[in-house]
């Protein structure tokens, strides 16, 4: 989405704790560079305590104070910017859509609108669904969500135009955040404020970093791509989510049926669904399905909990399915199935259990099967459990497996090239026969006609033929069988 370079910008930084405090530095850089008319307004009810010294933008001399007016003071004097603070918790609609609505600012005898961006850095999902109201009620404004635990995390970017979602929000993206599970801050007691979840220094940082980002992306450039992005201190990672073809939306979740291009379940989230179809499926988290689960790639590090799967390839670490799991190629640590149906192969680092499987390859090192239709099963040892032993061992029974194969293919050839060379020899033997008898008849018939123009001649010339005894005897001379010798003297009668 594409925003105006022109237009004076408004920012409302909604909470200063630990990653509103590291935001505010960025974001009053940011704007001291830019040529603009900019106002930014920080709210946070909370003080300043020994404990947030550990991970917060916060040192000893700011102890006491409230930390949306020690935000503002320092940075405002440090980059000579006019700044607003609020020292309460926002917790009414009304208080939060009056302080994120546009104004009009004259520039050059016009009046143009602010642009509003809200920057929500709570640790609640109650100030969350706050904002989640405020936004779907405004009609121009862009709200930037972070939230994170120890590790990980998520920025969410929701713009409203023309009082049009263009990207939804982080609650649309989360939904399990509008139930509400927890308080205000103004609503704990003093034990459950005690009792915070743990959250590291570096995560906190890398949030207020992308958040920065999107906002650079949308002042500065005025031009924004990305919808989301997760992140992971633990293994130094960002991954962002594009605009494009607006994928990754869901749709009829009302009914509890996601019909969608491709679904991201990020760490530590649990997604809920009735039934789910989607082409590409990517579950770092949880994710809950009570019906059935189409697609074509499912991968990622999470689990998947489903009453039936149809999948083409799946690479999860866990796998729960009450009913039936069909699909071509399996890679999981864990897979617990009522009937398995597998295309190609199925590899599990732990275990299999099923009670009916059917499969061509199956490489497990414990399987659990009632029932089975199996042509090639390894069962890798017990104590391969690390992953480069276990594809090391897979990689060797793959290898005698195919060495097997092509003794029995070549085995096969060399049957049927003897079988071919055989059949050719008796073909050959047969031909030398045939044609021996045909030379043999022939000289007969040539001797035979020999003998047949010998005798002609002698009968001809009268001479005698010689029998069998070495005498000789007159040639015969044949005469019609309708005259024979006498007839025709038994024919006339005698004169008286």
């Amino acid at each position: 989405m594409n925003f105006s370079l022109c237009r004076p910008v408004k920012i409302l930084l909604l909470g200063a704790g630990g990653t509103g405090g590291y935001v505010a530095p960025h974001l009053y850089r940011l704007m001291h560079t830019l040529n603009r008319t900019v106002r930014i307004n920080i709210v946070d009810g909370d003080l300043v305590e020994a404990k947030n010294l550990v991970r917060q933008n916060f040192c000893a001399a700011d102890l006491g104070e409230n930390k949306a007016k020690v935000l503002a003071t320092r940075y405002s004097e440090a980059f000579g910017m006019e700044t607003l603070y609020h020292p309460a918790f926002l917790e009414k609609d009304e208080d939060l859509y009056r302080m994120v609505q546009p104004g009009d600012i004259w520039l050059d005898g016009k009046r143009v609108p602010e642009l509003s961006i809200l920057i929500g850095c709570v640790d609640n999902n109650k100030s969350r669904q706050m904002c989640h109201r405020v936004f779907e009620r405004s009609s121009h404004l862009v709200y930037i969500d972070s939230g994170n635990d120890e590790f990980s995390g998520q920025v969410v970017c929701g713009i409203r135009c023309n009082r049009r979602t263009i990207y939804k929000p982080v609650c649309k993206l989360y939904p399990d955040m509008l139930e509400e599970t927890d308080k205000f801050p103004s609503e704990l007691s003093c034990a459950e404020a005690a009792v915070s979840a743990p959250q590291s220094i570096t995560a906190n940082i890398m949030a207020a970093t992308v958040v920065t980002d999107f906002v650079y992306n949308i002042v500065a450039r005025g031009k924004l791509t990305t919808r989301y992005a997760v992140f992971s201190a633990a293994s130094i990672n960002v991954r962002a989510e594009s605009n494009k073809k607006d994928k990754g939306e869901l749709h009829n979740m009302e009914k509890g049926i996601c019909l969608i291009e491709r679904l991201y379940v990020p760490y530590g989230q649990t997604v809920r669904f009735e039934t789910l179809r989607v082409d590409k499926l990517i579950v770092d988290g949880n994710l809950i399905v009570e019906g059935k689960i189409s697609a074509v790639i499912c991968r990622g590090k999470g689990s998947v909990q489903v009453g039936d799967m149809e999948v083409d390839k799946l690479r999860l670490s866990s796998v729960t399915c009450e009913g039936r799991l069909k699909a071509r190629e399996v890679i999981s640590r864990r897979v617990y199935a009522e009937s398995v149906h597998i295309s190609k192969r199925i590899w599990c680092l732990i275990s299999l259990v099923a009670k009916y499987l059917v499969a061509p390859c199956v490489v497990t090192p414990l399987l659990g099967c009632e029932n089975g239709d199996l042509q090639d099963c390894v069962i890798v040892p017990q104590r391969d459990y690390s992953l480069r032993r276990f594809r090391r061992t897979v990689c060797w029974h793959r290898f005698l497996s195919h060495v097997r194969a092509r003794e029995k293919r070549l085995e096969r050839q060399r049957h049927t090239k003897k079988a071919a060379i055989q059949e050719t020899d008796a073909r050959a033997i047969e031909k030398q026969a045939d044609e021996v008898l045909d030379q043999l008849i022939h000289k007969m018939e040539h001797h035979l006609d020999q003998l047949d123009t010998m005798i002609r001649e002698r009968e001809a010339h009268g001479v005698y033929a010689p029998c069998a005894d070495g005498s000789e005897m007159p040639a015969v001379k044949c005469v019609s069988s309708s005259v024979l010798p006498g007839s025709e003297e038994k024919s006339q009668p005698k004169a008286a």
